[in-house]
């Protein structure tokens, strides 16, 4: 795997699902409530190693990935190991905000596709319960909604193993971090 390719090639998969999402969300009426972190705590959120590598090789520049891979590895719950706050409180935020997943940059802002083709709003409860024109929203659901699949399929195009294995959360992040760790032993610093 050439690492520096892969993680350019994530870092405009990312922009393009920014990009695609604002221009959805400028056309509805929902908005996450400022510092909830809801999502963040959800038991059954999976991820690929792929969309955290642009984290991981920041941490890698920046010579903390070591140290960072045993401070998360030590992490103890379900909650994603990246987001700050309290659980109970459902208010805090990440702590990698810059460099989060795709699945984060999604949640809120994409539409999965059932058996008959129409998109179905993929979102919390809260974000659901902001919809008030029911009709108005579905009408731009259908018409601008980004997909997931869409994205996970060009994850999937830039490397085939990683894009495509679904993880809990926290373990996809500490698998993104293993693989830059495997990946650029021969560019780390050895110690004399």
């Amino acid at each position: 795997m050439q690492i520096e390719k892969s993680v350019r090639a994530v870092e405009r998969l990312l922009k393009e699902i920014d990009q695609d999402s604002s221009r959805f969300l400028n056309q509805v009426e929902v908005r996450c409530p400022t510092g909830c972190n809801k999502c963040c705590h959800g038991k059954n959120v999976a991820a690929t190693p792929l969309e955290f590598l642009p984290y991981a090789y920041h941490l890698f520049k920046t010579g903390e990935l070591e140290d960072k891979y045993w401070e998360l590895k030590l992490k103890e719950g379900t909650s994603c190991v990246l987001v700050e706050g309290d659980e109970h409180s459902l208010t805090g935020q990440c702590s990698i905000y810059e460099h989060r997943g795709v699945i984060c940059r999604l949640f809120g802002n994409c539409a999965s596709v059932d058996k008959s083709g129409q998109k179905q709003y993929s979102a919390c409860s809260i974000l659901k319960g902001q919809i008030v024109d029911k009709e108005k929203f579905q009408l731009t659901l259908q018409a601008s909604a980004p997909v997931y699949s869409n994205y996970y399929m060009k994850l999937r195009s830039i490397d085939n193993t990683h894009g495509s294995m679904l993880f809990p959360i926290n373990i996809a992040i500490l698998k993104s971090l293993e693989l830059v760790y495997n990946n650029t032993r021969r560019k780390r610093k050895r110690a004399v």
